[in-house]
């Protein structure tokens, strides 16, 4: 027991991500979140050539879109996909992804669209 002047002991603290992580599960929202680090995760799982040469999309009854620009690229993702849906799964922690939606989209990834205006000293 405790004197009254004592102060009283805290619990152990956890890291914030761990307590956000049993909120969002507890809201049903872990599944959503699981999903959206898949989508997050495509360049680092396929690496920079594959990165370059596709884009992750959205999740959709547990398949991950991705956009391919050629029936090419499409094939070639194809026969990989047992082992990218692995590596993606392994990456976000759950199994959360089973299968890629491969489609043909011929528009560049918003990276390189998106270019930067030259600098003008008037701003």
């Amino acid at each position: 027991m405790r004197s009254p002047g004592e102060p009283q002991a805290l619990p152990e603290a956890e890291p914030l991500s761990l307590l956000l992580e049993r909120v969002l599960a507890a809201l049903g929202a872990g599944t959503k979140l699981a999903e959206c680090r898949a989508v997050l995760a495509w360049p680092e799982v396929v690496g920079p050539l594959l990165a370059r040469h596709s884009r992750a999309l959205r999740v959709a009854a547990r398949r991950l879109e991705v956009a391919v620009p050629t029936a090419a690229w499409r094939n070639q993702l194809s026969l990989m996909q047992q082992d990218l849906v692995a590596r993606l799964n392994r990456a976000v922690g759950s199994q959360v992804i089973d299968g890629l939606l491969l489609v043909n989209r011929s528009e560049p990834p918003p990276r390189a669209r998106l270019r930067r205006a030259p600098f003008s000293p008037q701003e």
